[in-house]
């Protein structure tokens, strides 16, 4: 995690000086630009799988959803602190070279922090494992302990039903996120006649929303249902078809205030399956030293989904209207349902098993 970190801002501090780089080596600026984007991403990857092992190992299956979806939400965070950090920079009148430097700066500082002061795993201090300290059960159990890292993987991972059942479903619920979030704004201006301003400013209410929705389902999954994730997933997938439908039927600039309400439903009642299905739940269904691949795996379905709603929206768009791109938010959601709901059973862990 702290590499990861450390190699982001690394490559946040060449980009900063690219102009002078394009002199030095023998590239183009726009080469070396692609490059760096691309390393940047891969070494902002490697940030989620020690994450995911640090939560499975420190928080039990009955209080991680709540801890889980709170991490999450850091993203949300971190990209409107960085957006307000830069605004205030460029303000100042810092140069837009500083929009790289200080997130740099503050990126190797808290990846130095994090070598020295962040703990592996409570056994690692000493301390009792998770589970018992809170005498709590694993929903899945290592059959043997001598098992390399190759066989847990294989087992519980590869040839794990459920965890395949939740990285379709993520594909399902990145391309409900993504069809809504990246297009929302295009569809009330061109379709419904807002205007570029007022069309950005509802469909704004996605993203505001979705913090606080992530959190609340984790809540809500560990106050109700033990930790158990399967039950709060249908519930807002559920509301979640609805609320793309409602935001299809309301959206005019007559009713631009029902139109953020339905935008805000969206963004709410999308970001709960998201950070559940393919963290924590993927999580429970596998063992702990399998979480960080499991969560890769789950991480890496979601990608296609984007992917799909990229080009999957638009083509649906063409070819059946904007209807068509709504209505196929909706099959998504009951897709992506379906696929979580084979884990019902799975994540019904008693202390007798």
């Amino acid at each position: 995690m702290a590499t990861g970190l450390f190699a982001s801002s690394v490559i946040n501090i060449l980009f900063a000086f690219l102009p002078q780089l394009q002199h030095v080596l023998p590239f183009s600026i726009t080469f070396m630009a692609a490059f760096l984007w691309g390393l940047n991403g891969a070494a902002q990857s490697m940030g989620f799988p020690p994450v995911a092992k640090g939560l499975v190992y420190w928080f039990s299956p009955s209080e991680r959803a709540t801890k889980w979806t709170l991490w999450s939400s850091s993203h949300t965070f971190g990209a409107f602190f960085v957006a307000q950090l830069i605004s205030l920079l460029l303000w100042l009148k810092c140069g837009w070279q500083m929009a790289f430097l200080v997130p740099a700066a503050m990126g190797i500082i808290y990846s130095i922090f994090m070598v020295y002061y962040m703990a592996d795993t409570p056994k690692s201090v000493g301390l009792p494992a998770i589970e018992i300290y809170r005498n709590d059960v694993m929903p899945v159990k290592q059959e043997k302990a001598d098992m390399t890292q190759w066989e847990i993987i294989k087992k519980y991972v590869l040839t794990n039903p459920f965890l395949w059942a939740l990285a379709i479903s993520y594909v399902f619920i990145y391309y409900v996120r993504f069809a809504t979030l990246d297009w929302a704004t295009t569809f009330l201006n061109q379709e419904r006649g807002f205007t570029e301003a007022a069309a950005a400013s509802a469909a704004s209410a996605m993203p505001f929303l979705g913090m606080p929705g992530g959190i609340v389902a984790g809540y809500l999954a560990d106050r109700w249902f033990g930790g158990r994730c399967t039950q709060m997933n249908l519930i807002y997938l559920a509301i979640l078809a609805a609320s793309c439908w409602g935001f299809y039927k309301v959206a005019s600039p007559d009713a631009f205030w029902m139109t953020a309400v339905f935008a805000a439903l969206i963004g709410f009642f999308v970001d709960g399956p998201q950070n559940l299905a393919g963290g924590v739940q993927a999580s429970r269904v596998t063992v702990q030293k399998a979480a960080s691949a499991a969560c890769g795996f789950t991480g890496m379905f979601g990608y296609f989904g984007a992917m799909l709603s990229s080009k999957g929206a638009a083509y649906i768009s063409q070819q059946y209207d904007w209807k068509g791109v709504y209505v196929s938010c909706i099959i998504a959601c009951i897709l992506a349902g379906a696929c979580i709901a084979t884990t019902w059973k799975k994540e019904a862990a008693t202390k007798e098993k």
